[in-house]
This record gives C-alpha cells, structure tokens and sequence, in this order.
C-alpha cells in the first residue's frame, strides 16, 4: 500500500500490526526568569 493511503496513524499500526501509545511528552516546568534577561 503506498504511504499517501494510509489515512492515520492507527491505520498504520493496524496494517502493521504496531502498538503504540499516545502519550504528552512535553512537561509543564516552572522556573524563575532572571532580571538581567528581563530587562534586554
């Protein structure tokens, strides 16, 4: 099957017989800006 049929990601994985997880992989962090940076 050519790569442009597949619809979605799961429709890949299904043909492939693949599992996946879809997971956030970007954490929310906190941190203190400096004054130095602030003020440029």
């Amino acid at each position: 099957m050519a790569f442009t049929d597949y619809k979605s990601i799961s429709a890949v994985a299904q043909e492939f017989q693949i599992n996946y997880l879809r997971d956030n992989f970007i954490v929310k962090t906190q941190f203190t800006v400096s004054d130095i940076f602030r003020n440029e």
